[in-house]
């Protein structure tokens, strides 16, 4: 199944995507992000609490995201989000007790208070760890996965793809640095919110209200699954979102980095916060319209046919150029997951 997109569609896919990006740009060029390493690193310390927290939201969330949890919420129901609330805790328990540490070291990187902790060996090991992970995984995982998404898609061959977005990407990190990528996050998140949401909204008019969905599909509204269910057991999953979820949002660079990037304890926490609210939407605009979809289409989808929840969606409920919208929204999600782990790879370097 492919995206049918119209010259509406394309045009506002452009308009969207150059604006967020030459708004990041922009910001770069006004902050002068090149002017000393503590502004290209760390847009000069100065980045506020609002920004902090949709850069937080926009590196977590992935193509894979917007794809995999309408996907996953078509098969499985609104549990396949489960895992997005976790971030309630992890994320807390980071901005109380990791934060203030950070902040009151002025850190660049996360190896850097390793060594003021412990030892110079800790430093390097860390590094180099934090350099395979985020390059092997992140990065690589990113690319190709995103790279996957737009041919079952849009039918784009998959190598050409992951080097024209990784040519824009890597030459947006170099010249715009963290305040460009920083302020083109939060473009981009307002950019991701807003068409998951229309899509949302036109799905649950179609279904019939939230009543309407519960009447339709009422076994698919469960979130919370017995401990022994094979896919989204409730209490495994928040088991295993506590100790993994503390690295990832307490430890990881690519997600502290922009904690680094505020002024101060009270901002960093904030930004934090704010990320933590924007975290409690995706179990509504990116897993409800699965089960939306379910609703309206009952048996359309089977198997692995479910990865194409996302498209049968676009296809079936939006109108041209808000097909475009949500492409943009789909482009964004992957492109601001690449460029703050390109920024954070070339701190770790540095």
């Amino acid at each position: 199944m492919k995206l049918s997109l119209t010259s509406l569609d394309w045009f506002v896919l452009f308009i969207v995507m150059a604006g967020s990006l030459g708004y990041g740009m922009y910001m770069a060029y006004r902050k002068k992000s090149g002017q000393s390493s503590s502004n290209f690193f760390l847009g000069g310390r100065s980045i506020k609490w609002p920004i902090i927290g949709a850069s937080l939201f926009a590196t977590n969330i992935g193509a894979e995201h917007l794809v995999g949890l309408s996907g996953d919420s078509y098969r499985y129901g609104l549990s396949a989000g489960l895992v997005e609330l976790t971030t309630i805790i992890t994320l807390g328990v980071a901005c109380a007790i990791l934060f203030p540490y950070y902040m009151k070291n002025r850190l660049f990187t996360i190896p850097e208070f390793l060594e003021i902790r412990y030892s110079r060996r800790a430093r390097t090991f860390f590094s180099g760890l934090m350099l395979i992970i985020s390059i092997m995984t992140k990065l690589a995982f990113t690319l190709f996965a995103g790279a996957l998404v737009l041919h079952s898609i849009m039918g784009w061959e998959i190598m050409p793809t992951i080097l024209c977005i990784g040519i824009i990407v890597a030459l947006f990190t170099i010249y715009g640095g963290f305040t460009a990528v920083a302020y083109t996050d939060s473009i981009q998140v307002i950019i991701m919110i807003a068409g998951s949401m229309i899509m949302l909204f036109i799905g649950l008019d179609k279904v019939g209200g939230w009543n309407g969905l519960m009447e339709k599909a009422p076994q698919m509204m469960s979130i919370a699954k017995p401990y022994d269910d094979p896919v989204y057991p409730f209490w495994g999953i928040l088991a295993t979102a506590f100790y993994a979820g503390i690295f990832y949002w307490g430890m990881d660079q690519v997600n502290v980095q922009r904690v680094l990037a505020a002024p101060d304890l009270k901002n960093a926490r904030w930004g934090a916060m704010f990320a933590t609210l924007l975290k409690l939407l995706p179990v509504f605009i990116f897993a409800l319209p699965g089960v939306i979809a379910f609703a309206l289409f009952p048996g359309e989808l089977q198997g692995d046919e479910t990865k194409q929840t996302f498209v049968l969606l676009l296809n079936k409920l939006l109108p041209a150029g808000l097909r475009g919208l949500l492409m943009a929204s789909l482009l964004a999600a992957l492109i601001t997951s690449l460029i703050g782990v390109l920024n954070s790879v070339s701190t770790l370097v540095v």
